[in-house]
């Protein structure tokens, strides 16, 4: 299903992580993507953004006292970049089959509850790829 380079790519990022991969197969089509069409830049972008919601995500979660303004800040900062992904995406994904484009629109792209947690899960799996990808530089190349 994926190419040799990709499928490489899943297994190193599993063994990497310390828990499952949530979405390892969207993870690879996005790889596919990335390498077929010469897109590994915006895909470096995606996960660069994914990787700063995490964050975002994870202070919001924290049990800290935040000021209010701050909090108004990551708040705002957090939705923003959700908007800025969820862009990112559509455009990422828009040469591919569309079938591709059907599945990744329905699944993370609609504005409902089960699309909005599927993207949490999907931003978690782009961070780890960040994560993975800044320690494994020449694997990216």
């Amino acid at each position: 299903m994926f190419s040799d380079k990709t499928s490489e790519v899943l297994m190193d990022l599993s063994s990497f992580s310390e828990k499952p991969v949530n979405n390892l197969s969207d993870l690879g089509l996005f790889l596919e993507i990335g390498i077929s069409e010469d897109k590994l830049e915006e895909l470096e972008k995606l996960s660069f953004t994914a990787k700063y919601i995490n964050g975002l995500r994870t202070v919001m979660q924290k049990d800290i006292h935040i000021t209010e303004p701050a909090s108004d800040v990551i708040k705002k900062e957090f939705t923003d970049n959700i908007g800025k992904l969820k862009s990112i995406i559509e455009t990422f994904i828009t040469n591919s089959d569309e079938n591709v484009i059907q599945m990744f629109k329905q699944k993370y792209l609609q504005l409902n509850q089960e699309s909005f947690l599927n993207l949490l899960t999907f931003i978690e799996d782009l961070s780890l790829f960040k994560e993975f990808s800044n320690r494994n530089k020449s694997k990216m190349s």
